[in-house]
């Protein structure tokens, strides 16, 4: 079993109302809520086999609690600065794994770059970057994220539930309209 941090973003709570507060703080305890990046998020930390089993855990139980909540999977970017940062290093440090001159050369590779005319930085996902720096030890206490993989079964199971989500609330808005 390892630890995995699960984050969502999420549409149709009002993460204000004194009764959605209440069952948050009973029954999510360990979790954070809160607006981020412009979007409405909910983070936890799960014991699980794998990543895709504590985040379908985690969107249950979201669920079962708040029937008609949307949950979503951003994949965050992260840059050489931010992975800097997080490691304790220099940004070179992490352009020299990047490119395999420093480390063991399994860096993962960028998934994105911002470019303009004098400027070109790529983008990796958090992720990966997060995974990485943990098996090679570069930094402590940290849980895990779910892979690639992982993150493709997640964005499937969690569109397939949206769906029904919507369908169900949207029938039920036509019933009380009439």
């Amino acid at each position: 079993m390892n630890r995995y941090e699960i984050d969502f973003q999420f549409e149709n709570l009002d993460i204000e109302d004194p009764k959605i507060d209440r069952v948050i703080s009973r029954t999510f305890p360990k979790a954070f809520w809160g607006y981020a990046f412009g979007n409405f998020e909910v983070s936890t930390e799960i014991e699980a086999k794998n990543g895709f089993v504590a985040a379908k855990q985690f969107a249950i139980d979201l669920r079962k609690n708040f029937p008609e909540i949307i949950l979503n999977w951003d994949l965050k970017l992260v840059s050489y600065s931010a992975i800097a940062e997080l490691a304790k290093v220099t940004p070179e440090a992490v352009r020299l794994w990047s490119i395999g001159e420093r480390g063991k050369g399994d860096f993962p590779k960028p998934v994105s770059h911002i470019s303009n005319t004098s400027y070109d930085s790529p983008l990796w996902t958090w992720a990966e970057i997060n995974n990485w720096l943990i098996k090679n030890k570069k930094v402590k206490g940290k849980s895990l994220s779910p892979d690639k993989f992982e993150v493709g079964l997640i964005q499937g199971f969690l569109a397939e539930k949206n769906i029904q989500t919507e369908i169900k609330y949207s029938k039920k808005s036509l019933v009380n309209s009439r």
